[in-house]
């Protein structure tokens, strides 16, 4: 039972990843996993091939659900598929566009830091009109 399940399992697997992620699909799938369930109990299958030989490749199964599918559900779901990657581009043209906004104020914010920043301080001492650079050590005495 348990390597039934196994190929069943993959064999619904592999029809689903070729599918659409549409409801109606799902619920397809739904019956045509539990057929396959029901009739491969009593045929003993233990391996892939099997269920290929018996039910068709995964293709099959899709180009079967396709050519039975009504052109209305196929006209909405391809619709919602359509609105769905606008949504995704539009979402993904928005962060983008903040992670280069964000950048460019850094690096305007780095260039600020380092132009207002004092890398090296000469302090001088003027005597009787003279400037003389007091040693690195600070001040004499």
């Amino acid at each position: 039972m348990n390597n039934i399940n196994k190929y069943v399992k993959k064999y619904i697997k592999d029809i689903r990843k070729l599918g659409p992620s549409c409801k109606d699909f799902r619920q397809f799938l739904r019956k045509y996993g539990e057929m396959v369930c029901l009739s491969s109990d009593s045929d003993q299958i233990h391996a892939s091939e099997e269920l290929y030989a018996s039910y068709g490749a995964p293709s099959d199964v899709i180009s079967d659900y396709y050519k039975n599918c009504d052109a209305d559900t196929l006209s909405a779901s391809m619709r919602l598929a359509k609105i769905k990657k606008t949504i995704l581009q539009i979402i993904c043209a928005v962060i983008i566009s903040a992670m280069l906004i964000r950048a460019a104020y850094l690096i305007l914010v780095y260039k600020r830091i380092y132009d207002s920043s004092v890398f090296f301080e000469e302090t001088t001492l003027q005597i009787n009109g003279i400037q003389v650079p007091l040693p690195e050590g600070g001040h004499d005495e």
